[in-house]
């Protein structure tokens, strides 16, 4: 009986149909791979700053790996470092230079920096991006926030990325 049913199959031009196993996991692996990288790769866990109130916005994008600068309205700090003192969210003028423009001892700091991660990426065959995490009380005045952000310019970071409560 069990060989006149194949010899029907066998007829009609039907095979017996095989699950191939080993292509699907290699596609199963390969999705996993890039869904671990997309995941992986997007956004930095960035701690907030004591004492700051973060400026609101509907849009935004993630946040990558960079130089942390947190201007409060008592000071700036780079990397958890106190760098520059401020009242009122102003530099003092003697702390500057070129005309107000340039905040010194953060521009000696972040060039400082520059150049260490410039040795590291050579050293490691990576390219030096300037990214700068700009973390900015909202009430710190625009100009101040010019001031930094020509400093780190000046210092060789051209990449600004501001942290953000999205709403």
């Amino acid at each position: 009986m069990r060989a006149g049913i194949l010899g029907k199959k066998a007829r009609r031009g039907e095979q017996d149909f095989y699950l191939q196993i080993t292509s699907l996991i290699d596609t199963l692996v390969i999705i996993l791979v890039f869904m671990l990288m997309t995941i992986g790769s997007g956004s930095v866990n960035l701690e907030m700053a004591s004492n700051i109130k973060l400026p609101w916005s509907t849009q935004g994008a993630d946040l990558t790996q960079g130089l942390k600068l947190v201007a409060r309205m008592d000071g700036v700090s780079l990397e958890q470092e106190a760098i520059v003192p401020m009242k009122d969210g102003v530099i003092a003028h003697n702390l500057t230079s070129e005309d107000g423009k340039k905040v010194t001892v953060l521009f000696q700091k972040m060039l400082t920096k520059a150049q260490e991660s410039r040795k590291a990426a050579d050293k490691t065959g990576v390219k030096f991006e300037g990214k700068v995490l700009v973390q900015a009380d909202k009430a710190v005045p625009l100009k101040t926030i010019k001031q930094l952000l020509y400093t780190a310019a000046r210092a060789g970071y051209n990449d600004f990325k501001f942290a953000v409560v999205r709403q």
